[in-house]
This record gives structure tokens, sequence and C-alpha cells, in this order.
């Protein structure tokens, strides 16, 4: 496809101008999402920084960036229902998840999939206005809609609620928090918590425990870094339960998960992980294959809807309950 002439294209960015305006930070490399949840009887709001500097998730990350902005230097900015573009705000209706979850009330107020479609919508239009839909790979829409606004945390934390899990005044530890919502439930619930992830992340879980969390939860509320199989032996060995939701997608981080969770559980420890059993990134060899090796795995609970699974998981000497 012809380039446009340097006299239209720069009529096409004046037009853009006039209806869009530009504001501080159009290039920022992170852009931030937040959303509103009702978990365990606790109003939460989880902030979340998109950007490539995310460790292993990075080159996903630089995959899809030029969609976002690369072409006409647009952001997109989601904060409660609102898209900005170029500084003009679109707010968007939450649509309602109940029915995707066989009727039951919905666990966040508003749903985030009628945002993720029209996010995606919003993109492609800036791709065809800049000429440039051609140079997109397909697969990169499908990234948008199902992993930017993913938070498969949300089941693990209804799991907790449904079975009344009794975190009071136990040893809590979530490897790869993400945005720490499993943590800050199980700290809500009693939990004398550690929240971990790579350093990357620890600004942003910071973030969120200080915004939903009250100062008696605090004071017995850590946020670590941890490298799996690099500095986990310098963590304790006495929790009473290991959380991860969402942390089996990448196979070579496998090795360094299990001697993770080798050090980390004791004859005490029970191990909740819940995960999209995706078949591209050998979810299933994780847990059917490699995890029985070295623990008792069961499956605890089955979201065929959105195909997510939640196993417990104990060292093969277990003595607790």
């Amino acid at each position: 496809m012809a380039a446009l002439a340097p006299e239209r294209e720069g009529e096409m960015e004046a037009a853009l101008e006039s209806v869009f305006p530009r504001e501080l930070g159009l290039f920022a490399e992170v852009f931030p999402a937040e959303t509103r949840y009702r978990l365990c009887g606790h109003e939460l709001s989880i902030a979340q920084h998109h950007g490539g500097r995310l460790g292993v998730a990075a080159p996903v990350w630089e995959a899809v960036s030029p969609l976002l902005w690369g072409a006409t230097g647009a952001r997109i900015c989601i904060h409660t229902g609102e898209i900005t573009r170029f500084g003009t705000a679109l707010t968007l209706s939450g649509g309602n998840a109940a029915q995707q979850r066989g009727g039951s009330s919905p666990p966040f107020a508003g749903s985030v999939y009628p945002t993720c479609i029209l996010v995606v919508l919003i993109c492609i239009g800036l791709c065809l206005i800049s000429e440039n839909i051609l140079n997109v790979p397909l697969e990169y829409f499908s990234f948008i809609s199902n992993s930017l606004f993913s938070f498969k945390a949300l089941t693990l934390c209804e799991y907790f609620e449904e079975q009344k899990l009794n975190f009071w005044d136990k040893k809590v530890i979530e490897l790869g928090a993400g945005t720490g919502v499993v943590g800050i439930v199980a700290s809500l619930l009693g939990g004398d918590v550690t929240i971990t992830d790579l350093p990357v992340a620890l600004k942003q879980i910071e973030e969120n425990i200080h915004r939903n969390l009250p100062v008696k939860c605090l004071g017995r509320t850590r946020v670590c870094a941890l490298s799996w199989g690099v500095d986990h032996k310098t963590f304790p060995r006495n929790y009473d339960f290991i959380l991860g939701a969402d942390i089996v997608y990448l196979k070579d981080t496998f090795p360094l998960l299990i001697r993770t969770l080798q050090h980390l559980c004791s004859a005490q420890s029970t191990i909740y992980l819940s995960s999209k059993m995706r078949q591209e990134h050998s979810t299933a060899l994780f847990f059917e294959t490699l995890l029985p090796l070295h623990f008792t795995s069961k499956l605890a609970f089955r979201d065929d809807v959105d195909n997510i699974n939640i196993y417990k998981v104990t060292s093969k000497s277990h003595t607790g309950q």
C-alpha cells in the first residue's frame, strides 16, 4: 500500500489533533487499567499497569505495543470503565457477567469484557486510519481480548469464598502475584501474608495493597521480590498456604516453579494453584505430569466455561488437614 504524501499525512494529523488534542505523557511506556471487584464481602479497586518492562511477559507486550500506539501515537487508558484517546475519555457501560457464570451474581461491578471488545475495535480503527492494518498480525487482536485484561485470580478468590477457607492466623505466600489480588483477599480473611513477584511488579502490588487494605491488615502483609529457582531459599519453609493464580504459562519456568514449591512446601502446607488450561502453553503437562512427580495433586474445581482449573496440592508426606 502506497504511503501518504507528506502534505496529506500532515492534514490527517491536524484533523486528528483538532478532535483528539494531545496530552502530556502520550508516549508513556505503560498504561494503567483499574477495575473494581467485590470479593469475599470486600470492595476492591485493583490497578494493573501494562507495558514493555514485564519480565517474562515483555516479548508479548513488545509484539502488541505497535498496535496500540506505534502507528498513530494513540494511547489507550482503561480507568474504571473509561478509554482515553488523545485526552478524550469515552465512558463505557459495563455489562453483566452473570450470564457467563450460570446466572450467579457478578464478581465485580461491571463486566470487563465489553470494555475489551471496544478496545479491540478502537485499535483496529486506529490502524485503518494510519493505513497500517496489513502490518498487524491477527493474533495480536486475540492477545488483547484474551490476555490483556485477564484476571484468572478472580476464580481462585471466589473459590476461597465458596469453600469458606480459613486464613485466620495462617502464614500465606502468593507466588507470581501480578496485581496481588489473591494475597490481598487472603490478608482481608485474616492471613499473615507475603506477596511475591519479580521486582518489576512490586510497585504495582504495593499500590494495590495500600489502596485496599486497612491498617490492621497492612501490618501483617509484606511485598517481596522472589525469582523462582534463584532466591527461593531465602524464604522460610513454614507456610500454611502457598497460592498461585495463572502462573503456569511459560514452559521454561516449569522446573524453576517446581523447585520453588519444593522448598516452600512443608508437610503442613497446602498449595492452591488456579490456571487457564492453555494447550499452546503446555499447562496440562505441568499439572498432569510434572507436578504429580513431586507432590500429591488433585483437581479441586473446574470452570468449563472459562477453561480454568484449581488444583489442591500437598507434599507427599502431608500431615495437615
